[in-house]
């Protein structure tokens, strides 16, 4: 794993692995404050395997978890639903989404076109006012800091693992259930419109990149839930 975060780790707490959105890493949850105590590692992105589906990946990403121990999966947007599959193996706590979706019927109908596509929505940062402008309207407003470091993120990401994962997010089809999953979204998320989420907490005026800039109030739900 590339990064993990711990205050004096209490051996009755469960192990939180963080895994980030579509071509982001440990970096969108540095804003983030955790109880005394607690363990919290990021996961790595890894390669996918070509016309790998998402439940194989999520096989391969179980590979980072220790699940001899108590663990939580919190997963933002991309990582979300891998969060799912992944629990799907090894049955954590708890499973926290931010900015995600739980079933097929919360993602947008229009996501269904991305079947058809082998091209990645997101253009080359080197076109920085083009790109800026996709952030802005996937992701909503950012100050100068946050883009820098969501770009410098995305840049990172390889061709093949964006274009995997914008294919394995238009053909997931996951309709169960689990009594143990907790929501956060943003009202103001355009990625993941609230028009199509049921069942979670609203944080007012949060966008895709809430994780970011709304840290303060996902760390006191996220106190409440851990």
């Amino acid at each position: 794993m590339g990064w993990e975060f711990c205050i004096i780790s209490h051996p009755e707490m469960p192990h939180i692995y963080l895994i980030p959105g579509l071509g982001a890493d440990h970096r969108l949850f540095h804003k983030l404050i955790w109880k005394p105590g607690q363990t919290v590692s990021a996961l790595d992105w890894i390669e996918p395997i070509e016309a790998e589906s998402i439940q194989a990946y999520a096989l391969r990403m179980c590979g980072q978890i220790d699940s001899n121990k108590p663990f939580i999966l919190l997963g933002v947007s991309l990582g979300g639903i891998v969060a799912i599959e992944m629990a799907k193996i090894i049955h954590p706590e708890k499973i926290i989404l931010v900015s995600s979706i739980k079933n097929r019927r919360e993602k947008p109908f229009y996501y269904a076109l991305g079947k058809y596509l082998n091209i990645t929505v997101w253009p080359s940062i080197h076109h920085t006012w083009l790109f800026a402008i996709m952030v802005r309207v996937f992701f909503g407003k950012m100050n100068k800091e946050e883009f820098l470091l969501f770009r410098d993120m995305i840049s990172h990401a390889s061709h093949d693992f964006l274009v995997w994962s914008q294919k394995a997010i238009a053909t997931w089809d996951n309709m169960e259930p689990f009594p143990n999953l907790y929501h956060i979204h943003g009202t103001a998320d355009r990625a993941f419109p609230p028009l199509f989420i049921k069942n979670y907490v609203p944080v007012l005026g949060g966008n895709h990149y809430m994780i970011v800039n709304n840290a303060a109030q996902i760390s006191t739900w996220l106190d409440g839930i851990l």
